[in-house]
């Protein structure tokens, strides 16, 4: 509750922030991603192990819808995800259902080296993640970025969580992130001054 606190009180809203860019999201995109009813629906159809894993924290329902809104307005056509099975099995289900021809795919973090296929976006969830994330590998997966790429951190900021947002961040292909404290995105979006703010969701 604190963190969720400290975040409001440095968080800007649309008119605070001096981005014509951040602006745009923010009127446009993330003012109507509530009143989804399509993605309610879904979120209602899924099984009882698909909501558990998704929703067991404060705020996922917001950071999902938040994610699905920015797929929709960017059209965004595949994603990179890595995650426990568990977690990206239900997250796959899940926007499966909002986006049919998406297509997914997992990466091994300790194969990942051999990956080479590019995406729109990379969703990073560490949430009781069993491996240790290595600056090698989270280099990689960021330089399979289509241009105009989207990185999408889900969850609270842990120390693992921390290290791996302050490399997202420092990204040479990286420009403007937006930290919404119970999830962080970045994109990856040339001719774009590099830029971070903090959000209120």
């Amino acid at each position: 509750m604190l963190l969720l606190l400290l975040h409001w009180f440095r968080a800007k809203k649309r008119h605070g922030v001096h981005s014509p860019f951040v602006y745009h999201l923010i009127d446009q995109v993330m003012g109507r991603y509530q009143h989804a009813g399509a993605v309610e629906q879904i979120e209602q159809s899924l099984s009882s192990s698909d909501k558990q894993e998704l929703f067991r924290r404060m705020r996922a329902k917001a950071c999902n819808r938040l994610l699905v809104a920015l797929m929709n307005h960017c059209n965004y056509q595949s994603v990179n995800f890595i995650a426990r099975r568990g977690r990206s099995k239900a997250f796959k289900n899940y926007f499966m259902r909002v986006f049919p021809a998406l297509q997914f795919q997992h990466i091994n973090t300790q194969y990942s080296l051999l990956h080479e296929i590019k995406a729109d976006v990379l969703w990073i969830d560490l949430f009781r993640y069993p491996h240790q994330l290595s600056s090698n590998v989270l280099s990689h997966s960021l330089s399979l970025l289509n241009d105009d790429g989207l990185v999408f951190l889900n969850g609270r900021l842990d120390a693992l969580s921390k290290s791996v947002w302050e490399q997202i961040q420092a990204d040479v292909n990286i420009t403007v992130t937006l930290d919404f404290c119970y999830c962080r995105v970045a994109f990856a979006k040339k001719n774009q001054a590099k830029e971070h703010f903090k959000i209120r969701l």
